[in-house]
């Protein structure tokens, strides 16, 4: 379970509306860490977008086997829906 909070620039940089780009934390169960990514409409319903996120700080100092995946850098690739 993580929770996010995403910071909106688009507007700020005076982006076209269909563009947006968001940096933003997230708290999660087994780290914290940070996301930075874009994110373009193509339609009023429908979009693609591309975010990296990394670990700041992980709770487990002996990290072993499987949990590592939850503390590395991730690259994300996706599809947005507005509904």
């Amino acid at each position: 379970a993580k929770v996010r909070f995403n910071a909106n620039l688009g507007s700020v940089f005076q982006l076209d509306k269909a563009m947006d780009i968001y940096p933003g934390l997230n708290l999660g169960l087994r780290n914290f860490g940070a996301h930075l990514g874009v994110r373009y409409f193509f339609s009023e319903g429908f979009g693609l977008y591309a975010e990296g996120g990394i670990p700041i700080a992980k709770y487990d100092k002996n990290i072993q086997g499987f949990d590592e995946y939850n503390n590395q850098f991730v690259f994300q690739i996706g599809a947005s829906f507005n509904l």
